[in-house]
C-alpha cells in the first residue's frame, strides 16, 4: 500500500516541482520581455454602423447606444486599434436622407462617450412603405474616409428589406461591387430572415457573418447584448497584433530567450528536486552542464516555434504543440542524465507527450484569460505535464529498482541498470545517500537480467532476487523486479579481485571517519580549509599504484600542500598533484585540519 502510495506522491511531487520552477521561468521572462520585445504595431480597425433608424427599429438603435462600449472593449481586448463610425438611413425617396455622425468634422471617433451622445440625437421616424434606402446608405458608408492601413468593417443593422432601385444604386450587385471596389474588407449584415436571400449576394466577394436579427438578444430585445458577439467574430476574421519584418528577429529571439528560462526552470526544480529526493546535491559541474543543456533546448524550441509559426494564427495549435513538445522531449532526455537509469529513449517521448499536453492546455487557457494569463498559468501546467511524465515514463517501465526506507511511511524508489547505483554516506560518490554508513557502502546493478549487489566493504559481489533485504545504516533496502526481471545466477557471493580498494584504509579526521577505496574522491566538506584547484570541489582521490593496483595512493587535488608524518617519524611535503601512499598510522596536516590513516 505505501509503495503505490510512495510512486502517486513522487509523480505528483515532480509534477509541482516542475510547475513551480517553469512558472518562476516564465515570470523571469515576462519581466526580461518588457524591455527586450519589440513593440507590436497594433492592427487599425474601422467600423462603420450603417443602421436602418425608422421607428421599428428603436430597440436597436438603443441597444447600439448602450452596447458600443462593450462592442469597443472587444475589439480593444484582441489588441486592436479601433474606432467607430455610424450612418443614419431611411427612405430616400421620401426626402429623408441618410445622416453621417460627425466627430470634429470626422465620421470616425475612438471616443466612445461622444459617440453614444451623438447617437442619441438621432431622430427616428416612421417608415411610409416597407423598404428603405439600405443600399445608397451602403455605397455612402463604403464612401467614407477609413483609415489607409485599417481593416474597413461596414456593419448593417435593418428589419426592411432594400429599395430596389434605389435613388442611386439600381440593385443589390451594384452595390456590392461599389463596396467591393471600394475595398472594403468586411460586410456583417444584421437582418430580419426573410430578407436572407435578397441581402446575402452582398456578400459574394466580401467576408462577413448574417446576424437574424429576431434571434439576436431574445428576438431584438436587449440588442446590446449582442454586439461583443459581433465584435470577436469581426477580431477574429483579422487577427491581432501585428510584427514587421524588421521586427521578426527581435521577436524569435525574446520568444526563444523566454522558453529558455522555461526549460532552465523546470531542469533546476526537477534535478534539485531528485537529488534532495535521494538525499544528495547537485554539484557545480552537473549544475552548469544542464543549465547550458536547458538554455539550448529552450532556445531551439522556442526559436523554431516562432520561426515556423509564431504569426499563422490558424496554425497555432500546431506551432505550440511543436515546440513545446521539442522542449519536453529536450528537457526529459537531459533529464536522464540526472535520474539514474532512466531511459533517454523513452524519457524523450514521454516528455513530448508532456509538452504537447502543456500546449494544449496553453492555448485553452490564453483564449479564455488573455495571453499573459495564459503564458503564465500554461507556462505552469507546462512544466506540470513534463515533470509527471518523466516520472511515470521512470515508473512505466523500469524492470527493477531499489526501494530505501527510511521508516514505515517514508519510502524511495531509485531504477536499477547498466549505470551502477550506489548507496553510502559520502553525497559526491553516492546515488542515494544514508547517513552513518561508510562513504561508499553498497552498489547495485541490473544487467542482462540479474541484479547484483557489491558490499564495497566485505569486497563481495552476490547476484539477488527481487524480494532481497539489507539494512544500511538506519535505512532499510529492499530490491524489487518486474515479472520481466531474470536471475540465472546463484544468490551464492562472487569474490571481487583482489585490488586494493577492498583495502581496509580509512582517513579519520576530527573524530569522523571517511573509508578509502579504490577511487575514493574527497571533496572540500570532506577536508574543511582546503580549496580544489577545479570547479568540481575535489580536493583527494585515491588512485592504485600503475605498477601495483595492490598498492593505494592518496592524490593532492587542491591549491595547498600537505605535510605527511609517517609511522616512522618521517615528514614529507606533498605538493599540488602529488600523491601520498597510504600506510596505517600516517599523519596527515591538511593546514586547518589534521587527519590519520
Amino acid at each position: 500500500m505505501y509503495q503505490k502510495i510512495a510512486a502517486l506522491k513522487k509523480i505528483l511531487i515532480f509534477g509541482i516541482l516542475a510547475a513551480f520552477g517553469c512558472l518562476i521561468g516564465a515570470i523571469i521572462g515576462e519581466l526580461l520581455l518588457a524591455f527586450i520585445l519589440p513593440t507590436p504595431t497594433l492592427q487599425q480597425i474601422d467600423v462603420l454602423f450603417v443602421l436602418d433608424a425608422t421607428n421599428s427599429m428603436e430597440g436597436e438603435i438603443n441597444g447600439v447606444k448602450n452596447g458600443i462600449s462593450n462592442f469597443v472593449s472587444t475589439l480593444n481586448s484582441r489588441e486592436l486599434d479601433a474606432q467607430v463610425g455610424l450612418i443614419a438611413f431611411r427612405d430616400r425617396f421620401h426626402g429623408a436622407e441618410p445622416e453621417i455622425l460627425s466627430f470634429d468634422g470626422k465620421p470616425f471617433t475612438k471616443d466612445i462617450d461622444s459617440f453614444r451622445n451623438k447617437l442619441g440625437k438621432v431622430r427616428t421616424i416612421s417608415g411610409v412603405d416597407w423598404p428603405e434606402s439600405s443600399l445608397d446608405a451602403l455605397v455612402l458608408g463604403a464612401r467614407q474616409p477609413f483609415r489607409e492601413d485599417a481593416t474597413k468593417v461596414i456593419l448593417l443593422i435593418t428589419d426592411a428589406s432594400p429599395k430596389i432601385p434605389d435613388k442611386e444604386i439600381p440593385s443589390v450587385a451594384a452595390a456590392e461591387k461599389f463596396v467591393r471596389d471600394q475595398r472594403i474588407d468586411q460586410l456583417h449584415l444584421v437582418i430580419s430572415d426573410k430578407y436572407r436571400s435578397t441581402f446575402q449576394p452582398l456578400q459574394t466577394e466580401i467576408s462577413g457573418e448574417i446576424f437574424s436579427l429576431a434571434n439576436t438578444a431574445a428576438a431584438r430585445q436587449n440588442f446590446d447584448k449582442i454586439l461583443p458577439e459581433i465584435g470577436e467574430k469581426i477580431a477574429s476574421a483579422i487577427g491581432t497584433q501585428q510584427v514587421s519584418k524588421d521586427q521578426k528577429t527581435s521577436l524569435i529571439l525574446a520568444t526563444s530567450l523566454w522558453t529558455a528560462l522555461l526549460a532552465i526552470g523546470t531542469f533546476i526544480a526537477l534535478t534539485t528536486g531528485q537529488k534532495r529526493y535521494l538525499g544528495t546535491s547537485l554539484n557545480f559541474v552537473q549544475g552548469t552542464a544542464g543549465v547550458a543543456g536547458s538554455l539550448t533546448a529552450g532556445l531551439v524550441a522556442g526559436g523554431m516555434g516562432e520561426l515556423f509559426y509564431g504569426g499563422m494564427a490558424d496554425v497555432a495549435i500546431i506551432g505550440r504543440s511543436i515546440a513545446w513538445g521539442l522542449l519536453g522531449a529536450l528537457l526529459a532526455f537531459g533529464m536522464a542524465f540526472f535520474i539514474p537509469n532512466l531511459q533517454g529513449k523513452r524519457a524523450l517521448v514521454g516528455g513530448a507527450v508532456g509538452g504537447v499536453l502543456g500546449a494544449i492546455a496553453f492555448l485553452s487557457i490564453a483564449g479564455a484569460f488573455g495571453d499573459l494569463a495564459g503564458r503564465l498559468i500554461g507556462a505552469a501546467i507546462l512544466g506540470f505535464c513534463i515533470g509527471i511524465m518523466i516520472v511515470i515514463t521512470e515508473v512505466l517501465f523500469r524492470k527493477a529498482w531499489l526501494e530505501i526506507s527510511y521508516g514505515p511511511k517514508e519510502i524511495k524508489t531509485v531504477n536499477l541498470g547498466k549505470e551502477t547505483v550506489t548507496v553510502g554516506s559520502n553525497p559526491e560518490l553516492c546515488i542515494v545517500y544514508i547517513p552513518d554508513t561508510p562513504s561508499v557502502a553498497l552498489k547495485f546493478q541490473f544487467d542482462q537480467g540479474n541484479i547484483f549487489c557489491e558490499d564495497v566493504e566485505a569486497g563481495s559481489k552476490r547476484s539477488v532476487r527481487p524480494g532481497y533485504q539489507i539494512d544500511v545504516g538506519r535505512a532499510k533496502v529492499t530490491v524489487c523486479g518486474s515479472e520481466a526481471t531474470t536471475s540465472t545466477l546463484s544468490d551464492s557471493p562472487i569474490k571481487m579481485p583482489p585490488l586494493s580498494s577492498r583495502s581496509s584504509f580509512s582517513l579519520n579526521i576530527n573524530g569522523r571517519v571517511i573509508t578509502l577505496n579504490h577511487n575514493t574522491q574527497l571533496n572540500e566538506r570532506d577536508i574543511s580549509g582546503l580549496t580544489s584547484q577545479s570547479n568540481n570541489g575535489i580536493v583527494a582521490k585515491v588512485n592504485p599504484n600503475p605498477k601495483d593496483p595492490n598498492i593505494l595512493g592518496l592524490q593532492n587535488l587542491s591549491n595547498q600542500t600537505w605535510v605527511a608524518i609517517m609511522a616512522n617519524g618521517e615528514s614529507k611535503n606533498i605538493e599540488p598533484t602529488r600523491t601520498l601512499k597510504l600506510a596505517a598510522g600516517t599523519q596527515i596536516n591538511f593546514g586547518s585540519v589534521r587527519g590519520q590513516i
